[in-house]
């Protein structure tokens, strides 16, 4: 039997051209029955919208085809799919609790075995908040104030560093001195230089990864709370408190890396991969991928290649296939501030 395990939790996708997003993005891996991934095959999902329990009215249903990567991992947009009942837009988010019923055929059929159905939380609400005509002034009144803003600090104890976040103070040993030099910073997250290792501290956590060899400054590359740090053929990244490996076919640089807005791209020859909220996905490319042929925008990416543009956006692949060669100057972007 197979099965799927939800990597992530599900989030409200920004890939719509509606004010308020009509879609949640949704990432997992594909596993088999003795735990290991389904990797690069096709796989059809039957997803389902419940009101108010695990049994409940079903709201809205929908299917999607998905191909697995090298790991096992696909990703999909719910609200986008092939509809079976209901409308997706007219989802009343702000009554009663919804539930995700999650079925899978994992050779690609119409043959779903159950997965599991799971309480959605705050996506119903942040898009029911499209909903709402009128919030009261008193909602935001500290709007544009420090009222609604935060922050940590980390002070160097000689061979000691002492973290300070909401209120709290934590510290952290290291073996030898350490200096500003040796500090990374983004967002509230640090990330310490100590030798082969890297301390990181988020949220007033301090954890430890272990690296290959001497990490220095220059292997650091922070974005809006995520990090990712080199090391030889593979990457670290950092991104919610938790370290994650992804492996390289060479050495990785940083001039191979795009960063936007906490997201980041890496080029590997014919491949890129990306980094979004911790997860790992690969895309290959019809040639070797320069950074001259990726468009970054707010966190978003396009990436050129020869009649087709490769799109990244919360942590989601797509393909797009044109008449002729696409040139950056063929690219205009516009963002929404």
């Amino acid at each position: 039997m197979k099965k799927l395990i939800l990597l992530s939790a599900l989030f409200i996708s920004l890939l719509t051209f509606a004010q308020v997003p009509q879609g949640i993005s949704y990432q997992a891996i594909a596993l088999n029955g003795s735990g290991a991934p389904v990797v690069s095959s096709n796989v059809r999902v039957k997803l389902s919208i419940l009101d108010n329990s695990a049994s409940g009215t079903v709201l809205y249903v929908e299917t999607q085809l998905k191909t697995t990567n090298a790991q096992g991992l696909f990703n999909l947009v719910i609200g986008q799919g092939t509809l079976v009942s209901g409308a997706f837009n007219t989802i009343n988010w702000g009554t009663n609790s919804k539930f995700l019923k999650v079925e899978m055929d994992a050779t690609g059929g119409t043959t779903y075995l159950p997965v599991g159905t799971t309480q959605l939380l705050s996506v119903p609400y942040a898009m029911h908040a499209g909903t709402v005509s009128t919030i009261p002034s008193s909602a935001v009144s500290n709007i544009g104030t420090d009222a609604l803003k935060s922050s940590a600090f980390i002070i160097i104890d000689g061979t000691v560093v002492r973290g300070f976040n909401n209120g709290i103070w934590s510290s952290q040993t290291f073996s030898q001195q350490i200096y500003s030099s040796d500090i990374i910073e983004t967002n509230k997250m640090f990330l310490i230089l100590d030798g082969s290792t890297v301390k990181s501290f988020a949220n007033g956590t301090w954890a430890t990864q272990s690296f290959s060899g001497q990490v220095y400054s220059s292997d650091m590359i922070g974005s809006n709370a995520n990090f990712l740090v080199l090391d030889g053929n593979t990457i670290k990244g950092f991104s919610n408190g938790v370290w994650s490996t992804q492996t390289f076919s060479q050495q990785v640089y940083a001039s191979d890396i795009i960063a936007s807005n906490g997201n980041f791209l890496v080029i590997d020859n014919n491949t890129v991969k990306g980094f979004f909220n911790g997860v790992w996905s690969t895309q290959t490319f019809s040639q070797q991928v320069y950074s001259s042929d990726i468009i970054e925008s707010n966190g978003n990416f396009l990436i050129l290649d020869i009649n087709t543009v490769k799109g990244f956006s919360n942590g989601v692949w797509s393909t797009q296939t044109f008449s002729q060669q696409v040139y950056s100057s063929d690219v205009i972007t516009s963002v929404k501030n």
